[in-house]
């Protein structure tokens, strides 16, 4: 029985890592976006937007390519934006990925998702939506 129990927590601990070394691959967004993620905090989020798609992409791009720490990957053809922090005691890394949808009457849908690799996330996942809404508010001001 031991054994058993061993195999499982290395096989546990495998997958967590593997999905640290592979988390910016596109071919991994749909694991990480499911429930089957169950290794990772998430958080999740919705938010619909008053601009066309491909200008929202832009300037949230802008804000995340400006945070010095984040690293920044998108999406060939795809308005996704999947960044993510280095290795911090808190949390030990996030990443959020930001998936924009065209609505129609030049609006956007904004699917937020942040990730934490770790079991609690001690409020960061809710800081980093906060950030996102602070940024487009800001951003939306004229």
């Amino acid at each position: 029985m031991a054994n058993y129990v061993y195999t499982f927590f290395i096989l546990l601990l495998l997958i967590y890592f593997l999905s640290g070394l592979l988390r910016y691959k596109k071919l991994l967004l749909s694991y990480f976006l499911s429930p089957y993620s169950f290794l990772h905090a998430k958080e999740n989020h919705t938010l619909f937007v008053d601009l066309p798609s491909d200008l929202l992409f832009e300037k949230i791009l802008a804000y995340y390519k400006s945070q010095k720490d984040y690293k920044v990957v998108t999406y060939d053809g795809d308005y996704v934006i999947n960044t993510g922090t280095p290795f911090s005691l808190i949390s030990w890394t996030e990443n959020i990925i930001i998936r924009i949808e065209s609505l129609e009457n030049e609006s956007s849908k904004i699917h937020f998702t942040s990730i934490a690799f770790s079991f609690f996330t001690w409020g960061k996942n809710e800081q980093n939506f906060k950030e996102l809404k602070n940024t487009l508010e800001e951003a939306l001001v004229v």
